[in-house]
């Protein structure tokens, strides 16, 4: 079973991700290599579980 996290305060999930992608486009324009790699691998990977709890909520609500 996917264990399915809250988040300390009660945000909209659009509002999270919309949060997320806008670090990732900071992250973009940010010059420092391999930090820069492991920063936006980060945040890619935190939209894409999102998305996955998103898609597994949306089944069972289904």
């Amino acid at each position: 079973m996917t264990e399915v996290r809250s988040p300390l305060k009660p945000t909209r999930v659009s509002d999270l991700i919309l949060r997320l992608r806008r670090r990732l486009a900071e992250l973009e324009v940010w010059q420092d290599g391999s930090v820069k790699e492991v920063a936006q691998e980060a945040v890619r990977a935190e939209i894409t579980r999102l998305g996955r709890e998103l898609t597994e909520l949306e089944w069972r609500w289904a």
